[in-house]
Order: structure tokens, then C-alpha cells, then sequence
């Protein structure tokens, strides 16, 4: 599946509108349901600001090409836009919210976060982070994207991605504060997480991508774009010609050479850690390369190492663990009949870092298996001996993705995948230490009776990173 880069440079190149709906249809639910929290539920006008925030993406997908993800882009080109649509309705909004909560202190009623309060302000705790990891917010919650996924985007290990995401959750819930709504990682995290799950209304994205490409047309630079508002979303004529006469286009303009003035100031800090980094290295001890064989073996040590864990991890009060999530330690080898079983056996594996057993139970993708025998050709004997096969290095991948600090798991649900009984999808909820549930999903694919793990195409940039690390990293033993 081509990212967005590879999208928008299509259709700057070629003008290929399948390209551009494409990226609509991507991100239409991140851009809608950040209008429509900020909105206040507002069905039609959230469409008329996503109709505006995919019109400038359009405009602007020349420099926006150059970006890894344009996620945060367009998430705070609907902040400005919405914002601008009800700055006079957002002040009584806050005023009652103000007195409603007054109100409730008043008669003791709790501030705990729910939906329905953070909705108008999730988007403002957002805004409040940096740019980097409000990226990483809106591809975890938003997006579902697996922190495998992120870290290739994001050129981030699976556990950098993890610390930055708590981290962030932690501000956010610092900025929520403020306001007066107190709550724990984990509640806000459920509450992020059921705003990426929602679905928009359908039968939208197709028709606003197309309404943003007929905007650029030449022809429609002075009518069509009121024309193409009016026709999808039925706005009032007379509405619409007071917001083009009060300069909604100027302001725009505006704002993204804002964004622009912003965006060179984050590169220049960047520019400048990463001088600072450099400089630090510079007077570090001269220090012995590290080779991929080395690497993957300490790796394979310190996963191993899972295996001698106290067992003090046992279902109960003292983990905290939520309604349904059993604790991680209960899990068994089930074996591979079934999907639940195969599911199980899967926990059980990257809990006790049997890495082995997980080698046993992948099935690895063309690309996957050429990327991973290029590492075993370049491994000394004694590391190809401990590393047989593909699936023993696609192995230790997965396993050192794996959350440390895994708490205990759950089946919510499983059904066929895709159009053949042989692929199957289970979709699970997780808890990790601080009380934080994720949901998510595993693919199964059924071969010769045995439900194995299929490792895609996707995985190849994790180990390229995992060899590049090795390569770099260095040893002062």
C-alpha cells in the first residue's frame, strides 16, 4: 500500500485523482471527527470544514510531498479552520461550561473524564503537544496503527514509539487538568481510542476528494468552489458569500504561512539536536563496532531472560487488571488448531521470550524471507548456528517489540478475514503496566491445519532498523 508521500507526489506529477481520494478516504475520519468534537456534533458544518481543510491539501500537497505523515497536518488545519467557524459560539460554549462546572463542584459531583466532556477539548490537549508526538497520538489512537507500523514511519523503535506515547497521554492529561477534568492514562486512552473507532458517514469521503480536485480547476477559481459547498452540503447561499466576503480565503493563507513560520522553527531545533548529539559523540571513548551477529545474539539473551522472571505476576487485585483481561502469566502453549489456540500460544511465546516456539509459528512473505536471508548470509557460524533459519531472525523482531511491561490480555472476537476461510483476523484488548488498554487485531493464516502468524512485506523496514542499530551501535567493553 503506497504511504502518503508516494500519494501526493502522484498527484502533483500526474494529477491522478485515484491517488488523490485515495488519501481523502485515508484521513477522512481523522479531519471529520476533529470538526466534529470541535463543532459540538455538528454534522453539516464538520463537512463543510472538511471540505475546506481537503480544498488546501490540494493546494498545498507540493510541499506537503516532502513529509513522512501529513496526520498532524491536517489535524491542525482543521483546528484552524473550525476555529475560525465558531469563535463566537466556542465563548458561550465556554462561559456555560465554565458555570455548569462550578456548578458541579458545588454539589459534589465528580470531574472524572468522560466522552461527552472531552470532546469539545481533546482536540485543544492535542494542539498542546509537540508536533512529533501529536503525530504519534493520531497514528496510535486515531489511525490504529500498530507501534511496528509507527516505528517505521516515524523512524522510531517499538519502544521509544511506547515511552513517547505514554508521555504524551501524561501531558495531555496535565493539560485536561487545567480545565478541570481530571483523569488516568488509561480512561483517556479508552476515550482516544473510541474517537478512532468511530466511523464518518460513508458515502462522503469519494464525493468531498472530488469536490477538493475540481476546486483546483482554473475555471472554478471564483464560483465553483461555493458551488461544489453548497451542492454537497446544501449551504445557504447568502451564509456562504458573508464568510467569502468577511475573507475566509485571506485568513487561510494566513494560518498556513503560520504553520509555515512554526514548521521551520521545530527543523531548526531539530537541526540543532541533532548538532548537539553529534558533538557528544564526537567525545565519547573511541569504541569496538558491534556486528549484526553480536547484536542479535545479546538480543536474543536479554529476551531469553524472560524466561527467569519471578513469577509474582498472578491474577488478582495487585495488578490492577480491568473486567475480562486475564493476567499474562496464565497464558499456555495451546498449540496451533485453532485461532484462539494459536492467539494464546502466540502471548504465551513473546511473554516467556521462547523465542524458538514463536519461530515455529510464523510464516514469513516473499520480501520478508529474502530481507532475512541476507542477514544469515553475513552471520559468523557460531550466530548462524543459533540462527538457523529466517523465521529464527523474523522471531527476534517480533519478540523484542513485545511491551515489557505486559500485564494481561483478552479475546473480544474473531471471524474470516478477507475472502477465503484460510485467513482469519482475532481481535484482542491488552493492558500494559499503569492500568493502559489497547485494542487491537492479529491476522492467522491456516497451513495444513496449523493457524501460523503471517509476517508481510511490512515488517522488512523493522529489520532493516533492528540491523542498522547493530551496525552503529558500539561497545566500550
Amino acid at each position: 500500500m503506497a504511504d502518503d508521500p508516494e500519494l501526493l507526489v502522484r498527484y502533483c506529477q500526474d494529477r491522478s485523482e485515484a491517488a488523490f481520494t485515495e488519501l481523502v478516504g485515508r484521513h477522512f475520519n481523522l479531519v471529520y471527527f476533529a470538526a466534529l468534537r470541535q463543532l459540538g456534533g455538528d454534522a453539516h458544518r464538520a463537512r463543510d470544514v472538511s471540505q475546506a481543510v481537503f480544498t488546501c491539501l490540494a493546494v498545498k500537497a507540493p510541499a506537503l510531498s516532502r513529509r513522512v505523515s501529513i496526520a498532524g497536518w491536517l489535524h491542525n488545519c482543521t483546528r484552524f479552520i473550525a476555529a475560525r467557524e465558531i469563535r463566537g459560539e466556542r465563548r458561550r460554549q465556554a462561559r456555560h461550561a465554565q458555570a455548569q462546572t462550578m456548578m458541579e463542584s458545588n454539589s459534589g459531583t465528580s470531574s472524572q473524564l468522560d466522552s461527552d466532556r472531552l470532546a469539545p477539548v481533546i482536540d485543544q490537549a492535542l494542539h498542546g503537544l509537540n508536533g512529533r508526538d501529536r503525530e504519534l497520538v493520531l497514528l496510535r489512537y486515531y489511525q490504529e496503527n500498530s507501534f511496528v507500523e509507527i516505528s517505521a514511519k516515524l523512524g522510531l523503535s517499538a519502544d521509544a514509539a511506547r515511552f513517547r506515547l505514554e508521555r504524551a497521554l501524561a501531558r495531555m492529561r496535565t493539560a485536561l487538568a487545567r480545565r478541570g477534568i481530571e483523569s488516568t492514562s488509561a480512561a483517556l486512552a479508552s476515550a482516544l481510542a473510541s474517537q478512532g473507532l468511530a466511523a464518518a458517514p460513508a458515502d462522503v469521503a469519494a464525493t468531498m476528494a472530488g469536490a477538493a480536485l475540481a476546486a483546483q480547476a482554473p475555471a472554478a477559481s471564483g464560483f465553483l468552489l461555493p458551488q461544489i459547498l453548497m451542492t454537497t452540503f446544501k449551504m445557504k447561499v447568502g451564509i456562504f458569500i458573508a464568510l467569502a466576503a468577511a475573507g475566509i480565503g485571506i485568513l487561510l493563507v494566513q494560518d498556513l504561512r503560520r504553520e509555515r513560520r512554526i514548521s521551520v522553527l521545530q527543523q531548526e531545533v531539530h537541526g540543532l539536536q541533532a548538532e548537539h548529539q553529534l558533538l557528544a559523540a564526537q567525545v565519547r571513548p573511541k569504541a569496538t563496532p558491534m556486528t549484526a551477529g553480536t547484536q542479535l545474539t545479546l538480543l536474543h539473551s536479554k529476551i531469553a531472560e524472560r524466561q527467569t522472571r519471578p513469577a509474582d505476576a498472578q491474577p488478582g487485585s495487585s495488578l490492577g487488571l480491568r473486567p475480562g483481561i486475564k493476567a499474562a502469566s496464565t497464558a499456555t502453549n495451546a498449540g496451533l488448531a485453532t485461532p484462539s489456540a494459536s492467539f494464546e500460544t502466540e502471548i504465551w511465546a513473546n511473554y516467556t521470550g521462547n523465542v524458538d516456539a514463536l519461530a515455529k509459528m510464523i510464516t514469513l512473505a516473499p520480501a520478508v524471507r529474502d530481507a532475512a536471508d541476507k542477514v544469515l548470509a553475513n552471520l559468523p557460524p557460531d550466530a548462524r548456528a543459533q540462527f538457523p533459519t529466517p523465521e529464527s531472525v523474523m522471531a527476534m523482531v517480533i519478540a523484542q517489540s513485545f511491551p515489557p511491561n505486559f500485564a494481561g490480555y483478552q479475546m473480544t472476537g474473531d471471524h474470516q478475514d478477507e475472502s477465503t476461510p484460510d485467513h482469519w483476523l482475532v481481535q484482542f484488548q491488552y493492558q500494559i503496566g499503569g492500568g493502559v488498554t489497547v485494542n487491537g487485531h492479529a491476522s492467522l493464516q491456516n497451513i495444513n491445519g496449523n493457524w501460523m502468524v503471517p509476517v508481510g512485506a511490512e515488517a522488512v523496514p523493522a529489520l532493516n532498523r533492528l540491523l542498522a542499530g547493530a551496525v552503529g551501535k558500539t561497545s566500550t567493553q
